[in-house]
Parts: C-alpha cells; structure tokens; sequence
C-alpha cells in the first residue's frame, strides 16, 4: 500500500502540474484505456461541451474503473470511480461505522442511507456527515471519499 501511495501522490502532483494537457498525464500513469466516449453528461451544457470521457482500469480497485473526464481544452474534470458494469453488486446491510474503505462509492452509500445531513467538496475528495442515534447519544459518522471512493469512517 505504501507504494500504492506514493504513486498516488506523484498523480495527483503531475496532475496539479499540468496545464491543459492532463489527460497525457493520466495516460502516463495509468496506460491505454478501455474506452473513450463523448460525455453525454456534459453535452447540454455549453461550458463542457464535446468533452470526452476516458475510462481506465485500476488494478489495485478490481471492482471499480476510474472515469476522467477532459475538456476539449485539454483539462480534466470529474474523475471519480464507477463501479465495473459486470460485476453484481449487492448493497452492504451493515451500520454506517461498519463499512470498509475501498468497497463503496459515494453516490451508492447515498442511494443506500440517504443524502448526507452535511457534506463538503473539493477537487478529487468529498466528505459526507450523517448524524445518527446511538444510545442516548447522537454520533456524527463521517465518510471520506477520494475519486468517489470510500477512504475512511470515522465517529464522532
């Protein structure tokens, strides 16, 4: 995992490096990918349209491919995992604290538990905040998602 993490972080520095060519960046750390599309997603609007969509396998997340999505200018935007279309899935039946890093993604765990009582964005991350009875106490359960994908829970 540590070098996992290492080549992660050189990712994102390259990525943070580069200006209007990301996606040479991405293909330099993650090879060929499976597939590239026009974002069907971005075509109604103006400012992202005739982006294209690449996807890529991952090794280390086998359930998962990532999706990068770059503007016809070159810079990424959206990249975020997906889960692999074929592969069933079933929805963990587990208490929030109990679920695992690197098994879930965000929109699933929403889909699953509902919408976040509170969750804050950026780039490449996110964090979701339930607010949850236990005992006669209320904990605050945080999420932490990179690219989509769960990292960390932790309670408060």
């Amino acid at each position: 995992q540590g070098a996992l993490q290492r080549a992660s972080k050189r990712l994102a520095g390259a990525i943070g490096r580069a200006r209007g060519d990301e996606i040479r960046i991405y293909l330099e750390f993650l090879g060929t990918p499976l597939d590239v599309t026009v974002d069907r997603q971005a075509a109604d609007n103006p400012a992202f349209k005739g982006s294209l969509r690449y996807l890529f396998d991952v090794p280390p997340w086998s359930h998962f491919r990532l999706a990068v999505n770059v503007h016809p200018e070159g810079w990424g935007w959206r990249c975020q995992f997906t889960r692999r279309g074929d592969q069933e899935w079933q929805p963990p039946r587990v208490e929030l604290e109990q679920l695992q890093p690197w098994s879930i993604l965000d929109t699933e765990v929403e889909s699953i538990y509902g919408p976040f009582a509170r969750a804050d964005t950026w780039n490449f991350g996110r964090d979701g905040v339930y607010l949850a009875k236990r005992g006669p106490h209320e904990a605050e359960i945080t999420l932490e998602f990179d690219f989509g994908l769960l990292q960390r829970v932790s309670v408060r």
